[in-house]
């Protein structure tokens, strides 16, 4: 089953630099046209920012992470079972679950804020039915409890 994830962060930054861009470089005494070309860098680039989307797909023997823009995949890993050391859960803000997937020999990939919560209940039934090693932090336990 596919899962979108909404990159928090992501968003915060570009909404964050903008202004701050801003006001760096098209205040003072800048000319008009630096002015114009700044604003307008910044309202382009939070439009790309929020173009791009993060998706994670759940299989029965591996996981699909894609990265695109404007529907067109940008960038797209499999992850096998075989390949994952262990699962990490965790509690990411204060109602949010998040999970870390530590490949054998690769980078760790972090599935953060997926819009769907039960996503992480198919990701520790994943575990399970691939015998993958999971962790749980004391947190990611009581939210789990909470609901």
């Amino acid at each position: 089953m596919l899962y979108t994830i909404h990159p928090k962060r992501l968003y915060l930054v570009a909404s964050i630099l903008g202004p701050f861009l801003f006001i760096t470089f098209g205040w003072g005494e800048a000319s008009l046209a630096l002015q114009v070309a700044v604003i307008a860098g910044v309202l382009i680039g939070t439009v790309m920012i929020s173009l791009v989307r993060f998706s994670c797909e759940i299989q029965a023997h591996s996981l699909y992470y894609r990265i695109s823009f404007l529907k067109k995949t940008l960038f797209e890993k499999e992850i096998k079972a075989e390949d994952i050391s262990s699962i990490k859960f965790f509690r990411s803000g204060m109602n949010e679950k998040a999970a870390t997937v530590y490949r054998e020999g690769g980078r760790k990939v972090r599935f953060v804020v997926f819009k769907v919560h039960h996503a992480y209940d198919l990701l520790e039934a994943f575990g399970d039915v691939n015998d993958v090693k999971m962790m749980k932090t004391k947190n990611y336990i009581m939210l789990q409890r909470a609901g």
